[in-house]
């Protein structure tokens, strides 16, 4: 993969429903991690880049009948509601 690997893949801005809630995503951007692979039966050690990007789906899930506006997340493809309960579980 090329220096902008992740020129492509979203940077998802923070969730704020109202005034008093705040919800910071910054933990879900893009990344890259280095990993150092053992010499294993007949395969050389080896060094590789792990590239690493979340989806939309791990913070938010199906708009349901009840659902709130504030509630809604939108990227450039769809919306969905903002999730507690699967943002609590992205950590």
């Amino acid at each position: 993969m090329g220096v902008n690997w992740d020129s492509g893949v979203l940077f998802w801005k923070d969730h704020a429903p109202s005034a008093t809630e705040q919800y910071a995503l910054s933990h879900l951007y893009p990344f890259r991690k280095r990993l150092e692979l053992p010499v294993i039966d007949k395969h050389p050690a080896r060094v590789v880049e792990l590239y690493v990007a979340f989806g939309l789906h791990t913070f938010t899930r199906a708009i349901e009948p009840g659902d709130g506006h504030h509630q809604f997340y939108r990227d450039n493809r769809e919306t969905r509601t903002f999730c507690p309960t699967r943002y609590r579980r992205s950590f």
